[in-house]
């Protein structure tokens, strides 16, 4: 069965099925910023494995009232380097580190789908 393409519009991703649609992350997600103390809302990890509690291997600063909100289906991307691939839907109600990144989905989606696919 052979089906139909069109070009996608962006050089590298080439042509895709024509009842595909590309769109822009920002348009799926929006950016949470909201600053949270670590005794206000429990200290999370941004891991390989996803999001979990914090880690006892995690490295811990002293300022603990200058992290980021997460709730519960929000997506985290660890941004530092040596944790590429580091991220995850949140199980949980917590706080990250301030060098993730917090995105909040916009509309309804299904999570496991977009977990897998900032794995790959």
């Amino acid at each position: 069965m052979s089906v139909e393409m069109k070009d996608s519009g962006i050089a590298w991703i080439g042509e895709i099925p024509k009842h595909w649609n590309t769109i822009k992350l920002g348009d799926l997600y929006s950016q949470r910023k909201e600053k949270v103390s670590d005794k206000d809302f429990p200290p999370l990890s941004v891991t390989m494995q996803g999001i979990l509690p914090q880690l006892e291997t995690a490295a811990k600063t002293d300022d603990g009232d200058n992290r980021k909100l997460v709730r519960i289906g929000d997506f985290a991307i660890n941004s530092r380097s040596d944790r590429r691939g580091s991220c995850g839907i949140s199980a949980y109600d917590g706080s990250v580190s301030l060098i993730n990144t917090v995105l909040v989905p916009r509309n309804e989606m299904n999570p496991i789908y977009y977990n897998w696919l900032f794995h790959i």
